[in-house]
């Protein structure tokens, strides 16, 4: 390092005393991360902040998304990524629907709502209620 710092300064005419700056500066940065190894090892983990919820464009429309969110978060739980994720995105797309979804077929018409969603949101706006939430909930279901 010094070698590297004797040469800089033969090259591009730096004093010593700016020299003993960076030498100073990378100490000081060695020691900041030092610091922070023997801090993260001694506090413990952090805990999670809770999400926010996404709000919907259309307040109408906000159960209904929650809903398919919480069973977006039990396949993620139950090692279903796949469905996780096509959960999440027709939540999303839900969400961001302008008018009020009053039934499945209307739903369909939105980019990510599939025939068995759109079956999902009819039998929620028919009962109240999704099934496989239910079974979710209740543990029946992993």
């Amino acid at each position: 390092m010094k070698a590297a710092l004797l040469s800089l300064e033969t090259k591009f005419g730096l004093t010593r005393k700016r020299t003993k700056e960076i030498e100073q500066d990378e100490n000081s940065q060695d020691m900041k991360k030092k610091k922070k190894k023997t801090n993260a090892t001694s506090v413990s983990p952090k805990e999670k902040k809770p999400r926010k919820a996404a709000v919907a464009i259309c307040s109408e429309n906000q159960e209904l998304s929650e809903l398919f969110q919480e069973i977006a978060g039990y396949c993620f739980k139950s090692e279903s990524a796949f469905k996780g994720q096509t959960y999440s995105k027709v939540a999303a797309a839900i969400r961001h629907a302008e008018e009020p979804l009053l039934s499945g077929k209307q739903a369909m018409k939105l980019k990510g709502i599939g025939k068995s969603s759109g079956a999902k949101i009819d039998e929620f706006l028919e009962k109240g209620s999704i099934e496989l939430l239910e079974e979710y909930r209740s543990g029946n279901k992993e």
